[in-house]
Parts: structure tokens; sequence; C-alpha cells
């Protein structure tokens, strides 16, 4: 049976202060996913909750098929390399969690319970009705998080019994019951993208304008008008034949009449369904307020001087969705160059003077149609100034010959002119060439005696 979390629960976990009062002087923190530096990944924590000394590799498997649940769900399928997850084991004396109404009781170390609130599969952890000190259960998740991995968007407790229970707020706990992990995935809408929910049954509260849950009805006032067809009716009927569309349904935020969401059905309305369109963008949206479109690059002096031959490689490096490529679009004082995250320039083809490099990584994906704040999109950009010799000119006749051997070399990006004169004033061309590899050999004709001779760039 899937249970939709109470709303009244995760309102409680909202209102209560933040307190760092437990010791954090014990817990074992190691890496279950790790996919870059936290600066850059949305970074997720599990703490053991109600195993025992010795059981830290049951726990190290039970996160793990917890987060294979977790990263079979879209959009966290798709962006699993945007995530970093850490588990944090901690002893408890006793296994399991409290099941009051069946006078079981276990001696944990974050005193979880279910029947919290007079609701079998409401699982929690102090301050609740049982139990009101913060300091015998979520200050110690906090303590232990501060201090083994503070650089954190989500923090889940997972609980060592097969009972399907949990509860949100800012620590989300779940049970081992393969359905408990639909009830973090919706919590995870909350806590992460901050969406509402999506039950039209009836609750005291004062509902607000999200991200998936509107009171406007003009179309253009719509927070995802982006997604609506011209010829869906707004607002739209909850008939099967818009079963599959994104348009304005009634129903949201606890209202049945006056509030409206994007989708008939959404994870954010019931358990075991996709996130719709939209609450997958907003999704979306939040990771790459961490994770972006560039990593980090190569050379990573912005100003470069340029006085010699030697190719420069430039490289950018970019997250991995799964199915699709982060594009890359390199240009060279405003030309196209490369599509590829490295690139070679080689700096024979630049005059001297100032040139400028930029690179520009973008997520094309269809799942995101307004991106107000363009954070699926990041830029960089190089300075050269480029300071190369002139070219040189040698020649030497050829024994015996009206010929000379003539090499030229140096830099010239467009070609050079060789030309003679026989009073260093006037300068007539008598060849134009290019440079391979930086030179340029002939035999070439010489047949007036004191004549002068010089290379210059085209």
């Amino acid at each position: 049976m899937h249970f939709p979390p109470h709303p009244w629960i995760r309102n409680l976990f909202l209102a209560l202060a933040v307190s760092q009062a437990a010791s954090a002087g014990q817990g074992t923190c190691f890496d279950l996913i790790r996919t870059g530096p936290v600066e850059t990944r949305m970074n997720l924590v599990i703490l053991a909750e109600g195993y025992i000394a010795g059981q830290e590799d049951q726990f190290r498997a039970d996160a793990a098929a917890l987060l294979d649940q977790f990263f079979a769900v879209e959009p966290f399928l798709e962006y699993r390399a945007y995530f970093n997850v850490r588990g944090l084991f901690v002893a408890s004396a006793q296994a399991g969690s409290d099941h009051p109404r069946s006078g079981i009781f276990r001696d944990t170390y974050f005193n979880s319970s279910f029947d919290s609130f007079g609701i079998d599969q409401v699982l929690t952890i102090p301050p609740n009705d049982r139990d009101p000190d913060p300091a015998h259960g979520r200050d110690r998740v906090q303590a232990l998080v501060a201090a083994h991995a503070p650089e954190n968007q989500l923090v889940i407790v997972l609980v060592n019994d097969p009972e399907y229970g949990g509860s949100g707020g800012p620590i989300l706990i779940g049970s081992l019951n393969m359905a408990a992990a639909e009830l973090l995935l919706h919590e995870a809408g909350h806590s992460l993208g901050g969406l509402a929910d999506e039950y039209a049954d009836p609750y005291p509260i004062d509902p607000v304008e999200m991200p998936n849950a509107t009171a406007q009805t003009r179309r253009d006032r719509i927070p995802w008008a982006a997604w609506i067809a011209a010829d869906t009716p707004l607002p739209t009927p909850a008939t099967p034949e818009y079963a599959g569309v994104i348009g304005l349904f009634e129903g949201a935020q606890y209202q049945a009449q006056g509030w409206f969401r994007p989708r008939l059905e959404c994870k954010m309305r019931a358990l075991g369904v996709p996130f719709c369109e939209v609450c997958r963008e907003q999704l979306l949206r939040v990771f790459y307020r961490r994770a972006r479109p560039i990593e980090s690059v190569l050379p990573e002096t912005n100003r470069l001087e340029v006085a010699g031959n030697e190719r420069i490689r430039f490289e950018v490096r970019v997250p991995a969705p799964r199915s699709h490529s982060i594009r890359i679009e390199w240009d060279l004082d405003g030309k196209p160059m490369s599509i590829d995250p490295v690139w070679f320039l080689d700096p024979r083809t630049l005059a001297n003077g100032s040139h400028a490099v930029h690179v520009r990584a973008s997520d094309a994906t269809d799942w995101v149609r307004t991106d107000p704040e363009g954070r699926l999109e990041a830029t960089a950009a190089w300075t050269l100034n480029v300071e190369r010799p002139d070219l040189r000119l040698e020649m030497s006749l050829v024994s015996g010959s009206d010929a000379a051997r003539v090499e030229v070399a140096g830099f010239a990006p467009r070609g050079f002119a060789l030309e003679r004169s026989a009073d260093f004033q006037e300068w007539t061309p008598i060849l134009t060439n290019g440079l391979t590899d930086g030179r340029f050999q002939a035999e070439l004709p010489v047949n007036r005696p004191g004549a002068f001779y010089r290379a210059v760039s085209r």
C-alpha cells in the first residue's frame, strides 16, 4: 500500500529550529557514489538508524539498494552523474525501530519510532509526539552531518526495519520496505525541488504560488505556460482525453477548488507514478544550481602570452548525463572552430596581437523549456597575446648557376611575399607562398646582380 505523506507532519518538521547540540564524536563516513567535487555536485548523505555494531556491511548494501531505486526515477536517472552520495554509519544498541502500538521498543541511536502522531506508517525521530526533545534525534543527525558531510543538499535516515513507513521535512526518514523509496522520492521533490503537494484533500493551510501549483487561470500567467499546448482548454477537464498532457487541473495544495496543478497525475500527488514534466523541469533547474555545464577548463589561467610554435591545448570538462551529451562550441575571434572537449590551437595561424578564445557549454535537453537564471549554459574565455619573431630570410648562391637557395622561416599565418629592391625604397614582389611547419625552402633564379631581397608577411 502506498502511503501519502501527511502535510501536518511535514509542516511540524519545517517549523522546528535547527540545533547542533548532539555529540558528533562517532560515526563512520564513506562514499556510496562519488562522481566529482562536492562544489559542483548535488550531495546526499544517508545515515544508519537501528543498525547494531557489526552491521555496517548490511547498511552499505541496504543504502545501495535504496539508491538503485532512487536513481531509477527521472530526472535522477538521467542525471545520476551529478550526484555524490555519502553513507554515515553509527551503531545502535539494538536493531530495528519502535512500534509503540505493538509494544515493541528498541534502543536506537536516533530514537526512531513508527506510529507517530497516531498514524502507523509515520516513522519519525524526536522531536515527535513520543519524545519532544530534539537532542535525542534530530540534533544528533545534524551534528553528525555537520561533522562528516557538511556539503549536503539532502539528508536521509535509513531505518533498519522492514515495516513500510517514513516522513519528510529537513530530514527524510524511510524504512527498508521497498515502497518507502517512493515516499522518499516524493519528499525529495519538496526538499530539493521546492515542489508543492498536489493533493486536493482539505487541510487548513494558506496556499502560495509554487512551481507546480497556482491559482492563476490566465494562460500567460501560469508558471508552466511553456508546457501547455495552445489547444489545451484552461482549466483542463480531468478526463482520460487529457490524462497525458500538461494543462491546468483543479485541485492542489489541499484545495479542491481555486488551485491548480500541471498534470492529472504526478508523483507529487500519488506515489508510484513519475514526476510530471513541470516537476521534472524544476528538479533539473535545482540540480544546475550546483552542477554547472562547465566543471573545469585548461589552461587554468585566462591570459596567455604566446611567442613560440607549440600548439596550445584547450580543454573543457563537462558533466555526463546518461543518454545525451553537453553541447560544446569553441570559437576563435568569433569564428567557430570545434565542438570537441579538447581543441588544439596552432599559434602559427595567428597574427601578432591580441586574440580571444571562447567556449560555450550547454545542456540542450528538451526537459527544460524555461531557464530564467540561464543555469543550463556556461562559458569560459581566454585572451591570447601573440608576439612572435619576424620572418627570417637566408639566401646562398648555387655554385655554377644563376640560382640561389632560399629559406624563409618564422611566422606568417597568411603566407609571405619574397620581394626585391635596388634601393631599399621600392620593393617588387617576385614570389608569394605559405610556410609549412614554419618554413619555406626553394631554389630561385637570381639574374639581377646588386639586388636586395626580403621576406614579409602578407
